[in-house]
């Protein structure tokens, strides 16, 4: 079987914005949505994406099948392309 990271090359080096959805109360829908900026870097086992000071948040397997071109919304910044990865409940 192909690991989704094969079919995700071209995202090596993009700019790319990760979207961390956190559920604030499930039952009224409310979430809060946190971007992180950064450069897309394919790495042998995983997608990350890199912030400018360097640090690295790895995409989870279970999102790359989410991946979509940025649709200029305000929250994507000058990002390509951007993942929205929901955080899990702590607790």
């Amino acid at each position: 079987m192909r690991h989704p990271l094969q079919a995700l090359g071209y995202l090596d080096g993009v700019r790319f914005c990760m979207v961390c959805m956190d559920v604030l109360n499930a039952a009224t829908e409310t979430v809060k949505l946190t971007p992180i900026h950064g450069v897309a870097k394919i790495m042998p086992d995983r997608l990350v994406v890199e912030e400018l000071g360097g640090n690295q948040m790895v995409i989870p397997d279970s999102a790359l099948a989410s991946v979509l071109p940025s649709d200029g919304t305000a929250m994507l910044g000058d990002a390509e392309y951007y993942v929205i990865v929901k955080m899990g409940a702590l607790g």
